[in-house]
């Protein structure tokens, strides 16, 4: 990836499972290798071919942050542990937080080697209990009185109720 003359990204699909990523490690890299990151939380699209990078935040992409001067290694990211199934790993990229200033942009080349991270817990069980019907519980109330008046009736010409 670089950022000379345009911003190169890498999309991260985990295929519908949330996933809260805290390293990214660096192979090669030549002068500088600052990233950004984003992640899609929501409320937009995934469909990138289509948008700029000045479109992501309005399309459910949360920006991460910017990270500098990792040369090759590990880097630790995301300390507010965001959770996602779609990550956006760009150079470093003033769309996603990260400075323009010519010290740290356009300079920066490397090769993602790897990422780290663990899949989001996933949401409690529900511990509501649904609520019967009215129908159901009408008609069980109606099978119940039938079935004591029959009862109570057996030998009688007439309906008799019993409480």
């Amino acid at each position: 990836m670089d950022n000379e003359y345009r911003i190169d990204s890498i999309l991260l699909d985990f295929g519908g499972t949330a996933v809260t990523l805290n390293q990214l490690r660096i192979g090669w890299y030549q002068y500088d290798s600052d990233f950004s990151m984003a992640a899609y939380t929501g409320g937009g699209s995934t469909n990138l071919s289509s948008m700029e990078y000045s479109d992501l935040t309005s399309n459910g992409w949360t920006t991460v942050g910017s990270y500098y001067n990792n040369g090759s290694g590990t880097a630790s990211v995301n300390s507010g542990e965001v959770a996602s199934s779609y990550w956006l790993i760009s150079a470093l990229n003033p769309f996603l937080g990260g400075t323009s200033s010519s010290g740290s942009y356009a300079n920066d080349f490397f090769k993602l080697k790897s990422v780290a991270g663990f899949a989001a817990p996933p949401p409690p069980p529900s511990t509501s209990v649904p609520e019967p019907s009215t129908l159901l519980l009408l008609g069980g109330a109606l099978l119940i009185m039938t079935m004591r008046a029959r009862k109570a009736g057996q030998g009688d010409s007439g309906l008799a109720l019993q409480a």
